[in-house]
């Protein structure tokens, strides 16, 4: 876990509308002490079979995103599994290009998570799983590895 405040990571930038600025403290803490009670329901909804359920979930989990920052990846093996399973069924989809919205909105929420990860922690959950020849999900995994490097500053990555 990282520690709230931490002087690497410019918490500012990079949100999604209609974040302008970080919430407040209270805010954050509010939603923090309530998140563990729904999230892992939430991260199950996006496979969840109507495309309308995933994309509010995803947009749920991009919003809870910015709330939680660091705190949002303490599960982190759950959570990236859940997102490639997610990933893989968008892919696999074609409901009028609502599996379009999802995958933008994950990568969303992949590419801010990955401003509270370093790189080497998800990397020894992620790379495994591009690696192992029987495993279905390997694009999902490359997928989802390639959000979070885009989501990574420059200078956590060297």
């Amino acid at each position: 876990l990282g520690v709230d405040g931490d002087d690497k990571i410019d918490y500012n930038t990079n949100l999604p509308p209609p974040f302008t600025c970080r919430p407040s403290l209270g805010a954050r803490l509010f939603v923090r002490n309530n998140t563990s009670r729904f999230f892992l329901t939430v991260l199950g909804e996006l496979t969840n079979w109507r495309p309308e359920t995933r994309l509010r979930s995803a947009e749920l989990l991009l919003i809870l995103a910015v709330f939680c920052e660091e705190h949002l990846t303490k599960d982190l093996h759950r959570t990236l599994t859940n997102l490639a399973k997610a990933i893989d069924i968008e892919q696999a989809s074609h409901h009028e290009h609502e599996h379009l919205k999802v995958l933008d909105q994950i990568e969303q929420v992949l590419c801010l998570m990955a401003k509270f990860v370093d790189p080497a922690t998800y990397l020894r959950i992620v790379r495994p799983r591009m690696m192992e020849d029987s495993f279905p999900m390997q694009s999902s995994f490359v997928v989802l590895l390639s959000s979070l490097i885009k989501g990574t500053s420059f200078h956590r990555l060297c």
